[in-house]
């Protein structure tokens, strides 16, 4: 089972993907000052693979796409969510 933990606060956007079969974390990270761009994001998966820079995050909807994004591997790969289909919880 993945649960998607979110923590969204009024200008930041934070996450955690969890794998509760095997308890660990599948992906993790954070978009900070949305509505301020260009806004800093950082994303790491479970194998050592991470990344950070900036994008556009006009709003909390743009910075939860590209978290999405990051998850199903759009940014990086392979993705740490295939098929999307595969959360069973936010």
């Amino acid at each position: 089972m993945r649960i998607l933990v979110s923590n969204v606060g009024s200008s930041s956007y934070k996450f955690s993907l969890l794998d509760m079969a095997g308890e660990e974390v599948v992906a993790s990270g954070r978009v900070e000052r949305i509505g301020d761009s260009p806004s800093p994001y950082a994303f790491a998966v479970r194998d050592g693979k991470s990344g950070e820079g900036v994008l556009d995050a006009p709003d909390h909807l743009s910075a939860v796409e590209h978290v999405m994004a990051f998850l199903v591997g759009e940014m990086h790969g392979p993705p740490a969510l295939e098929p999307l289909g595969a959360l069973d919880g936010v």
